[in-house]
């Protein structure tokens, strides 16, 4: 019949295969952050005044247009730069 080892035992021989592997007690985490485009969105125009023409006020909206699609681009590039940041919890590769 074998005997196991006495616990004691197990517990210092488990200690120096793990102390074998260490490092010297010092842990470097190295942390990168990704560069995130412009945010700078182009300027909403000033309204037309009041009796403006349907030229001016069909420019004011061309203008306006052009202001919010830019910014709505803008927007979805910091949209796609922060869905590939790494989830809370989760290991980085």
């Amino acid at each position: 019949m074998s005997r196991l080892p006495h616990p004691a035992f197990a517990a210092l021989l488990s200690a120096l295969i793990l102390t074998a592997c260490g490092t010297d007690g010092q842990t470097t985490i190295e942390t990168t952050y990704p560069v995130l485009p412009d945010t700078h969105c182009a300027r909403e125009p000033a309204p037309p005044p009041v009796a403006a023409d349907d030229k001016l006020l069909a420019l004011w909206l061309d203008s306006l247009q052009k202001a919010g699609a830019d910014c709505r681009d803008k927007l979805d590039a910091i949209d796609s730069v922060v869905a590939k940041w790494p989830k809370h919890g989760s290991a980085t590769n």
